[in-house]
């Protein structure tokens, strides 16, 4: 698992003070890179529509709305016209279907499953925050993960908030049971998972900075602030 070239100490120093711990999924937990690769074929077929969704997406960060598939679907619309109705069909055939089955070969980053691994072992609940459903992708990783890809999992779309709002880490806090102080996040946005981590109140450790043992968090005005392990 990785585990190897992190030792139980320095694990333990992250985990120090903390009582649960959060993880975003792409970017954080697999690294997507190699899967972007695989998906040449469909922007071949769906150039558009593959090079419009971040943008659609990332427009929408900073609102809070009843329907987010539907206002992403909107967004979209907007920016390459067409039917809207074939358009639907399109975005749930790439994004509900193809990307995740690709996460059966994605590559994770051993750093971030060291670390979940420890926090399993000293008995802290874990769960999966991403701003995109997360069921299937972790389905398809399977044996990688230290549950087997069964453990709870939130995204923030079904919530109409996506990061750098703070509505999924607080729901997520709630579901472990735990104030949000003390429910570590790690993720690979500063402006995204940092921000969100700041804004609710939780420490967050960025995935480049693990594998340096030297972390950051934000404090409420969404300053970096250096936080490395205790060990």
């Amino acid at each position: 698992m990785g585990c190897q070239s992190h030792d139980e100490a320095s694990l333990d120093g992250w985990l120090e003070g903390v009582r649960g711990l959060t993880l975003d999924l792409d970017g954080t937990l697999v690294d997507t890179g190699p899967l972007k690769l695989r998906m040449a074929g469909w922007m071949l077929r769906h150039p558009r529509v593959l090079r419009a969704w971040p943008q659609a997406v990332e427009s929408l960060r900073g609102q809070r709305v009843d329907d987010l598939d539907g206002a992403v679907l909107d967004a979209l619309h907007q920016k390459i016209g067409g039917s809207r109705t074939q358009l639907a069909e399109t975005v749930a055939t790439l994004f509900g279907q193809h990307w995740p089955a690709l996460y059966g070969h994605a590559p994770v980053i051993t750093g971030v499953i060291a670390l979940w691994s420890r926090a399993r072992q000293r008995g802290l609940p874990c769960m999966i925050v991403s701003d995109h459903p997360t069921l299937t992708k972790l389905a398809s990783l399977g044996e990688q993960l230290p549950d087997g890809g069964m453990g709870a999992s939130l995204d923030a779309a079904a919530l109409g908030a996506l990061k750098p709002l703070p509505d999924a880490l607080l729901a997520a806090a709630a579901t472990l049971g735990l104030p949000p102080a003390q429910v570590l996040h790690v993720g690979d946005r500063w402006d995204t998972d940092g921000r969100a981590a700041a804004a609710a109140g939780a420490p967050f450790l960025h995935v480049d900075e693990l594998a340096g043992w030297a972390s950051h968090s934000y404090d409420a005005g969404g300053t970096p602030h250096s936080r490395g392990p205790t060990a």
